[in-house]
Parts: structure tokens; C-alpha cells; sequence
């Protein structure tokens, strides 16, 4: 939801680079917000084997592909659904704001969030990515 926002706000002149910076950094909050671990379970932690579970450059290509279709679908909706999604998904406001904010009801909210979902999901099976895919 990031790179959505980043996108309306200009052109990002290293997508690459930005991705990887904007996962690390979502990486860095997740652990940020987690609850401090026992002193135990970090004893434990340095038992374990460690495996580097990275993705290969097939699979990161793949992902940037995914979200670039995902960007591509968002804006293939009208004007309003997009709105709304936008509203929803990448700022997290609650139903009744932007209801308030666009001056809609919250049933007509509901409706296009409904519809945005559905057109993403078609558009983006369209293009080979599956409902089981991260995107």
C-alpha cells in the first residue's frame, strides 16, 4: 500500500530500490510493535539453525510485477471506486469518513469498496495473477 501512495505522489525514479527500502522499513515497524520476547525465548532463539529465507530474483521480479498490475488495476477504476479503495485500504478510514469525506452514504461506501475489490481481483487474475498469490 506504500508504493501505492509513493505512486500518486510522483514518479519513483529506482522502483527497485524503493521496494527494498519500503519492505525493510515495513519489516523495522512489524518488530517495532511487537511485545518484548522472554529473556527464554531469546535464549532459545540462538539454539535454532538460521536459514536465509530470501527470495530469489525470480521470485522479487515476480512480486514487483504483481504490485505493478496491482497499481494498474487501481487505476483502471472509475474515479469514485477509487476513491473509496484508496480511502480504505491505504489510509484505513473508517467507513463513516469517507463517507463523510465524499459526501456518499456509508451504503454507497460499502457498495463501491465491494465493486473496486472485485474489478482488482478480475483484472488481476486476467493477467495470470492468482487469488492465492500475496498481492
Amino acid at each position: 500500500m506504500r508504493l501505492l501512495r509513493a505512486r500518486h505522489t510522483g514518479v519513483i525514479a529506482e522502483p527497485r530500490a524503493y521496494l527494498f527500502r519500503t519492505a525493510r522499513n515495513l519489516a523495522c515497524d512489524l518488530f517495532r510493535r511487537r511485545q518484548p520476547e522472554s529473556i527464554e525465548a531469546l535464549e532459545e532463539t540462538q539454539r535454532l539453525s538460521v536459514v536465509e529465507d530470501k527470495a530469489d530474483a525470480a521470485e522479487t521480479a515476480s512480486h514487483a510485477q504483481e504490485i505493478e498490475l496491482l497499481i494498474e488495476a487501481i487505476q483502471a477504476l472509475p474515479m469514485r471506486c477509487r476513491e473509496v479503495l484508496t480511502l480504505r485500504k491505504l489510509h484505513g478510514l473508517a467507513y463513516v469518513e469517507i463517507a463523510r469525506r465524499l459526501g456518499i452514504t456509508e451504503s454507497t461506501v460499502n457498495a463501491q469498496l465491494a465493486i473496486g475489490l472485485v474489478r482488482c481481483r478480475h483484472y488481476l487474475a486476467a493477467r495470470g495473477v492468482k487469488k492465492n498469490d500475496h498481492v
